[in-house]
């Protein structure tokens, strides 16, 4: 038992001597080595069992665990920034060690202890001990860059840093699975069908603009043969104008109706005196005045008859006149139907090839 008199506490004497040491190096020759710290086996991995296809009934929803110090902000100078207090030095080279280990393509099922260099290490930590070196300063925003999610420094706390860590990684999940079926899509579908979805696109793209150059001569023969309508309409217009003016005057109808009667007065005047002439044959005088009056009687007779005959092929002329502008119109607008009936197809063409150019291109 240990004499506790004087007031002092007597500790057991070791072959060490004094164990505090400041300028010479320690000596681990009588530290027995102590087993490595053995990790979990990672049975949780999410990744792993969703390429396998198996979820074994695991809830998706909740977030992997994470180390304590993987997520912090404040890393010392040689990871990225300030350090809290200099004594978490080593704490937190060892978290973001631990971090990179965790997050490695190959995890070994035992990871081994990585080795530390012993030199850096002292009983007495080293390095800055003043208050302007140890107290975390508030990292101003930057103005007009790029701010992530954790770029407003230290005005989140840390379970707002972790709140946002998890829905960072739950978004990075969901992107890595896009990418997956993706590539297995892109896999399945092999060269020959970029090849052939480029060459329809291709030959999407030079229908359209066949098209639309067809499209637009079209619609010029239809405006061209629109104007040539309406042009035909107008003469038409003008030539039953004219026709009504002529013919549909009431004295003219009746003069030419006079200029009948006249004719079948002279012709009734010429039998009358054919008659007397045969009648009279030994009046050589009389013959001859009966003779002067029938050649009068005959050249105005001619004279009439031509008159009637001029109006008659005058009416002949308009209205064959009249006939051909009919045919022209109709002719103009069957050609304005056609061209009409074109343009719609051409358009409803356009609209299909479109349709599939943006079913591709997305496809694509």
């Amino acid at each position: 038992m240990p004499d506790f008199g004087g007031g002092a506490l007597d500790t057991p004497r070791t072959n060490i001597g004094d164990a505090t040491y400041l300028s010479r190096q320690p000596d681990f020759a009588d530290i027995s080595q102590e087993a490595s710290f053995q990790s979990p086996v990672k049975e949780g991995n999410l990744l792993q069992q969703l390429r396998n296809g198996r979820s074994n009934g695991i809830n998706l929803r909740t977030p992997r665990q994470r180390g304590p110090l993987a997520d912090r902000r404040n890393l010392p100078p040689s990871v990225g920034g300030a350090e809290f207090t200099p004594l978490l030095k080593s704490a937190t080279r060892n978290s973001v060690r631990r971090f990179g280990k965790e997050n490695g393509n190959n995890v070994p099922n035992t990871p081994s202890l990585d080795r530390i260099d012993e030199g850096d290490l002292t009983a007495v930590p080293r390095g800055d001990t003043s208050i302007a070196a140890s107290t975390p300063l508030a990292i101003p925003r930057r103005r007009g860059g790029d701010k992530g999610p954790l770029q407003d420094g230290n005005q989140l706390s840390l379970r707002e840093q972790e709140n946002v860590i998890d829905r960072i990684e739950k978004e990075n999940f969901g992107l890595k699975l896009k990418i997956h079926f993706l590539e297995e899509a892109l896999r399945k579908a092999g060269p020959g069908f970029s090849e052939a979805a480029l060459k329809e696109n291709t030959e999407l793209k030079v229908d359209k603009v066949t098209m639309q150059r067809e499209l637009h001569k079209y619609k010029k023969h239809l405006t061209t043969a629109e104007k040539d309508l309406e042009s035909y309409r107008q003469q038409m217009l003008e030539l039953q104008d004219k026709a009504k003016r002529k013919y549909s005057d009431q004295s003219q109808q009746a003069e030419m109706d006079k200029l009948r009667r006249l004719i079948d007065d002279r012709e009734a005047d010429i039998e009358d005196l054919q008659r007397q002439l045969d009648q009279q044959q030994g009046n050589n005088d009389q013959v001859e005045k009966l003779q002067d009056d029938i050649g009068d009687l005959e050249a105005d007779l001619q004279e009439k008859d031509r008159l009637l005959t001029e109006r008659e092929d005058e009416v002949e002329d308009l209205k064959e006149k009249m006939e051909s502008l009919k045919d022209q119109v109709d002719e103009a607008e069957q050609k304005a139907k056609d061209a009409q009936r074109k343009m719609l197809a051409l358009e409803e063409k356009s609209q299909h090839s479109d349709q599939v150019g943006k079913a591709t291109g997305r496809h694509w």
